[in-house]
């Protein structure tokens, strides 16, 4: 599995967005060419990120099927190997969205 990983985002959700499907959706839409399954891993954010985020990843799953798609909202690097295995192993798995913590 296939991991892009974004440091930085806007804090407003409309701006983060635009910036995502700017600076980053070309980018991730070349490497699924080329993987079976990709995670996407963004900064934490507030509860306000959570529509855009959900919707952008459901639009890729839906779009690049059958391969497989998903998001996480970075918690600490821990949390996001064990989710990324976790991920590798669910062959069905596509197109969620995962809020992390950094709580190991």
């Amino acid at each position: 599995m296939e991991i892009y990983r974004i440091a930085e985002l806007s804090d407003a959700p409309l701006a983060a967005a635009a910036q995502f499907y700017s600076d980053h959706l070309p980018e991730v839409s070349a490497r699924l060419k080329n993987a079976d399954a990709i995670a996407i891993v963004l900064p934490q954010a507030a509860y306000d990120h959570r529509d855009w985020r959900l919707a952008c990843v459901r639009d890729l799953a839906r779009q690049f099927a059958p391969k497989r798609v998903n998001m996480l909202s970075a918690g600490s690097d821990h949390s996001v190997q064990q989710t990324v295995k976790f991920l590798a192993r669910s062959a069905a798995m596509t197109g969620q969205y995962l809020s992390l913590t950094d709580d190991d």
